[in-house]
């Protein structure tokens, strides 16, 4: 996994796709972003879930994708990220690691 978002992970028909495939999505150095995509094309409305133990606490931050299946997921205190997608009606997707910023 590299720093740009939740990558190439299956399940429950969703797939989220870098922010760098995706040109309409803008990254600062402190946010993931992409686009959730399944086999029917964007998939709008659902969350995207970015969790961290690297704090002295737990920290999450959720957000939910536009009508284009695009997120971002903005101001993260630095460190490494589990992100995950669910959905109504979905099973969660396989967690991945990441950590804020754009693509190299």
């Amino acid at each position: 996994m590299d720093r740009r978002g939740i990558c190439g992970r299956r399940r429950a028909g969703v797939h989220a796709a870098p922010a760098s495939a995706q040109k309409s999505v803008s990254i600062s150095r402190n946010d993931i972003g992409g686009v959730v995509t399944s086999p029917h094309g964007a998939e709008a409305g659902v969350w995207v879930i970015a969790e961290t133990h690297d704090l002295p606490t737990r920290y999450a931050k959720m957000v939910v994708t536009d009508d284009r299946g695009r997120y971002v997921i903005p101001d993260l205190p630095h460190g490494k990220y589990e992100v995950w997608v669910r959905g109504y009606g979905l099973i969660d997707s396989p967690k991945v690691e990441s950590e804020p910023g754009p693509a190299p």
